[in-house]
């Protein structure tokens, strides 16, 4: 089956929105100096990498039609979401500009998701049929 350009575009959602999160530390340079000044450099890079890492191979996954990747994807969103609103209620007072750019990369992950779970994105997930023998 061929890839649905539905499922072209919540992938691509999901690319802009992780390209977008490396313009906050470049705007909250002085936040995220004093980010490393409480914990390790190596630390925070290794979260980093770790988080990137995790997106990425999810994003491929999804991007070749595994239901799991998708599933794992929302659950995480979700488990994300239960920290939103506070985040970004910091980040205003930090940087208005910071907290804008969270409201969208959440916005490009909730639709790239409701493009997934919803037709004709999700039919990409569907195992296909197998004959049934008489």
């Amino acid at each position: 089956m061929q890839k649905p350009i539905e499922i072209k575009r919540a992938v691509n959602f999901l690319w802009i929105a992780i390209a977008v999160g490396f313009l906050k530390p470049l705007i909250n340079w002085q936040y995220f100096q004093q980010t490393i000044a409480q914990a390790s450099l190596g630390f925070i890079l290794t979260v980093i990498v770790l988080t990137l890492a995790i997106q990425i191979f999810l994003i491929y996954k999804i991007s070749i039609g595994r239901n799991w990747a998708r599933i794992l994807f929302l659950i995480l969103t979700l488990i994300g979401m239960v920290i939103f609103v506070p985040t970004v209620l910091a980040e205003v007072d930090l940087s208005l500009l910071s907290a804008v750019i969270s409201v969208v990369q959440a916005g490009l992950q909730i639709t790239a998701l409701w493009i997934m779970f919803t037709s004709p994105g999700k039919l990409w997930f569907k195992p296909p049929q197998q004959p049934v023998a008489e």
